[in-house]
């Protein structure tokens, strides 16, 4: 009999909407989660998870205003290019000591694909990025885990 794969649940998509005239600290408008994983019957599972996250708002250009003096023109904000990323895993399980014990072993990847250059959070009212981060570093890390 052939081996099959299953769908193991049904695509996650999860969106968020957040927008908030005047505060545009890292107001972000739009994120996007989609996770997916595939069992087989012989013990072998993969899967993957993409986020992406629209441009966030890092700053406005500043006005004189007569009477209270500068303050952000909240209509023409600056904002940072949006963020991209994606995981990886493969597993593989199997019971030991006549079912007693179910042990897998997973191999993950986190940030497999994804930004690689600093990220703007503050701009400065002249346009210049002022605050960066660094992007989440790509790890991989292996796990056994033992069900008894």
């Amino acid at each position: 009999m052939a081996d099959r794969c299953l769908l193991v649940g049904p695509v996650f998509p999860v969106s968020e909407t957040c927008f908030l005239p005047g505060d545009f600290d890292e107001i972000i408008r739009h994120k996007e989660f989609l996770q997916q994983a595939y069992r087989c019957s012989v013990g072998y599972a993969l899967g993957g998870a993409l986020r992406w996250q629209d441009e966030a708002a890092t700053g406005c250009v500043q006005i004189v205003d007569p009477t209270i003096g500068v303050i952000p023109d909240i209509t023409r904000p600056f904002y940072d290019d949006g963020l991209f990323s994606g995981d990886a895993w493969i597993s593989y399980r199997r019971p030991l000591a006549n079912d007693k014990i179910n042990w897998q072993i997973q191999l993950n990847v986190r940030n497999l694909i994804g930004e690689r250059g600093n990220i703007p959070v503050k701009t400065n009212p002249d346009g210049r990025v002022a605050v960066v981060r660094t992007p989440n570093p790509r790890t991989i890390y292996l796990s056994n885990t033992f069900k008894f």
